[in-house]
């Protein structure tokens, strides 16, 4: 039973974004999988070729009418330790043949990705089903290069422009739209305009001296960061996802604590070697 489509990650010339380099880049680096939700398994994979083209045979037995998960998964920063897997996602069904949500051919792409995004966070009001065959491809509407047909689909017109443009800048700013959307009881939002969100550190542990990166977002460059013990570190470089900063002297292990401003604060724990040489150690 094979599964034949194609997985569109956002492409834009001369970008340093890893998810926006060239498209043999990143198709050639993308995994695709099939995923039962019923049973949160997944059930067939395969890989894409230099144009995104990946063909799936499934072996496990498919129920007719029920709708699958197709994600397609990227690392990111030739990936690196503590980097993200950038996901996009579509939603298919077996009946007699394979559909998805765009009608004709099969394609995984932001769009696709911004609908699966709406219809988990809002699990209690939108049946994935509904949102088969809903998308017209190359079919520009209100700035959106794809037209979505909301009609009983659970899912508003206003909601679908809302969170598409968060997975671009998701995927603009190397971070996993699936991590980065969330729903703040009003408005689907990134995590950046939460406030201050601190993932983690690495390396850890490091000694005294060593440079480490601070992953999150809500980050700038006038930041403080304070290690336990009361020791402020110097920021090397910053942006609004991460903080390269050298570990201070009198640094202790316990939580590091990165400061915005009058905005708030974050705090994540954090581990300092001992110093061998008799200087500065661990607490």
């Amino acid at each position: 039973m094979e599964i034949t489509g194609q997985a569109l990650f956002p492409v834009t010339t001369g970008s340093a974004y890893r998810t926006q380099a060239t498209e043999d880049q990143v198709a050639l680096a993308a995994t695709v999988s099939l995923i039962d939700p019923a049973a949160d398994e997944t059930v067939a994979t395969a890989l894409t070729d230099a144009h995104g083209v990946f063909r799936m045979n499934s072996t496990s037995a498919l129920s007719a009418g029920e709708a699958y998960y197709l994600e397609a998964v990227k690392g990111l920063n030739d990936n690196a330790v503590g980097s993200d897997a950038a996901r996009e996602r579509t939603l298919i069904d077996f009946n007699g043949n394979w559909q998805s949500i765009t009608q004709g051919p099969l394609i995984i792409n932001q769009t696709t990705t911004a609908l699966c995004i709406i219809a988990s966070l809002n699990q209690g009001t939108v049946t994935p089903a509904k949102l088969i065959n809903t998308v017209v491809l190359g079919a520009v509407r209100n700035g959106i290069p794809d037209t979505f047909l909301d009609t009983g689909t659970g899912i508003s017109q206003s909601a679908f422009e809302q969170v598409y443009p968060l997975v671009t800048q998701a995927l603009a700013s190397d971070f996993d739209p699936f991590d980065a959307v969330v729903f703040n009881g009003t408005a689907f939002v990134t995590k950046s305009n939460l406030g201050l969100v601190i993932d983690r550190i690495l390396p850890d542990p490091a000694a005294v001296g060593a440079t480490v990166t601070i992953w999150g977002s809500g980050f700038g460059s006038g930041d403080t960061v304070t290690f336990a013990g009361g020791a402020t570190a110097t920021i090397l470089s910053a942006t609004a996802n991460e903080l390269q900063v050298q570990v201070p002297v009198g640094a202790q292990t316990g939580n590091v604590t990165v400061t915005v401003g009058t905005s708030g604060s974050a705090s994540v724990p954090f581990t300092v070697l001992p110093d061998v040489s008799g200087g500065v150690s661990a607490s």
